[in-house]
């Protein structure tokens, strides 16, 4: 509509030249008006922005930590109020009560003997075996001696090599015959484990 006034105003003023000046001071009245209405809403904007930066009640300080508000400064009461607006109460300090009975001492505690452990008592050493000849035995011992028959003795510097022949097996150092263990054979003989002795038999006297 506006359009069709705009169009129908020219051709009035392509008549009438006097109403060609006018229309064209009703455009600039209006150029006029919006230019000084834009400022004001401008204005007002700027206005309301630095009212509310003004009040704000925080500010972001340069360093990235946020600057306390306006009241900051005061410290607020339980109630929320600031420190200006209660009223301080001082408590008044109650002397404390002092007792008038003193604390009976406490008996100190007489020390306990402590029970010493009695060491412990180590078996008696076992006696080493007697080294005696077969026929130093004593008679009773003797006596109880088993029956072995010799038959070879054979006698090497080689440990591994030394060997007997008894009762028709071979045996070694180590080994064990009716009871008796073979200590050592010996160049003269064999020496065997028997009761608390080390009985030698010599080659010669039981071979």
């Amino acid at each position: 509509m506006s359009f069709v006034l705009e169009a129908l105003k020219k051709q009035e003023a392509a008549r009438d030249p006097e109403a060609a000046v006018s229309l064209a001071r009703q455009h600039a009245d209006r150029r006029r008006h919006r230019l000084w209405a834009g400022l004001f809403a401008l204005a007002m904007a700027v206005n309301v922005a630095f009212l509310g930066w003004l009040f704000a009640p925080w500010k972001p300080a340069p360093d990235g930590t946020e600057s306390p508000g306006p009241d900051a400064g005061v410290p607020a009461s339980p109630a929320g109020l600031p420190q200006d607006a209660r009223r301080t109460a001082v408590p008044e300090s109650t002397p404390a009560s002092t007792s008038t009975t003193a604390a009976a001492p406490t008996p100190a505690s007489e020390p306990t003997a402590e029970a010493t452990p009695e060491p412990a008592t180590a078996p008696p050493p076992r006696p080493a075996p007697v080294t005696i000849a077969l026929a130093d035995l004593p008679a009773g011992t003797r006596a109880r001696f088993p029956g072995i028959a010799f038959s070879t003795h054979i006698y090497s510097e080689d440990r591994d090599l030394r060997a007997i022949v008894a009762n028709g097996q071979r045996l070694s150092e180590g080994d064990r015959i009716r009871g008796l263990k073979i200590l050592a054979i010996t160049e003269a003989g064999v020496t065997l484990a028997f009761e608390n002795y080390r009985v030698e038999v010599p080659i010669v006297t039981d071979w």
